[in-house]
């Protein structure tokens, strides 16, 4: 991606039982590796390695393949780019992992560059606690809050301490679903949105 361009990398972040972060979209392995094992039940060396090709989940009939198939660790995808922005979604509720990210992202001077949180309110605002100086992403929760505020015409009253809004396109939606599963309806309530 950063070969071609990229402005950001989002990328998702475990814990192993070692307590080390590594850079994973799923906790359970069986999707990526063949193996039905939680990350944070296996310490980094006892990783198994990722399947030859996997398919892409946001493209049909897509996969992809590469020699490294290590699972890696987010300190090496911060060496390996220095300077990308990257947004980094902790995939689950856990306070050492939120720890152990604000920690790699102080070492390696990142916090200008990089944002962090979840969907679930929760997390974010345990981030936020753990390191306001890394830049947050707003929560789903937060997200439907500043619409309603929008549209209400109260935003600029309201105090806004997140820093990055990101929504998937909901247009998205209709490349994973067969499309002839959907009634028109759907369709156009999809289109409209993504307006």
């Amino acid at each position: 991606a950063v070969t071609i361009g990229t402005d950001m990398l989002e990328l998702d972040c475990h814990i192993t039982k070692d307590e080390q972060v590594v850079v994973s979209h799923d906790e359970n392995l069986k999707r990526s590796t063949g193996v039905n094992v939680n990350i944070s039940d296996l310490k980094y060396c006892e990783l198994p390695p990722y399947l030859g090709k996997l398919d892409v989940s946001f493209q049909k009939a897509c996969q992809c393949e590469g020699k490294d198939n290590r699972i890696p660790l987010l300190k090496e995808v911060f060496e390996a780019f220095p300077n990308t922005p990257i947004n980094i979604d902790i995939k689950v509720n856990n306070n050492l992992l939120i720890k152990k990210v604000s920690e790699l992202v102080k070492q390696y001077r990142r916090e200008h560059i990089t944002v962090w949180g979840n969907a679930s309110y929760e997390i974010v605002e345990k981030c936020y606690k753990e390191n306001s100086d890394i830049p947050i992403l707003f929560s789903l929760q937060r997200v439907l809050l500043i619409l309603g505020l929008f549209f209400t015409g109260l935003l600029p009253f309201v105090p806004i301490r997140e820093q990055f809004f990101e929504i998937p396109m909901p247009s998205i939606i209709l490349k994973l679903k067969e499309p002839h599963t959907m009634s028109r309806s759907q369709k156009f309530l999809i289109w409209l949105s993504d307006m």
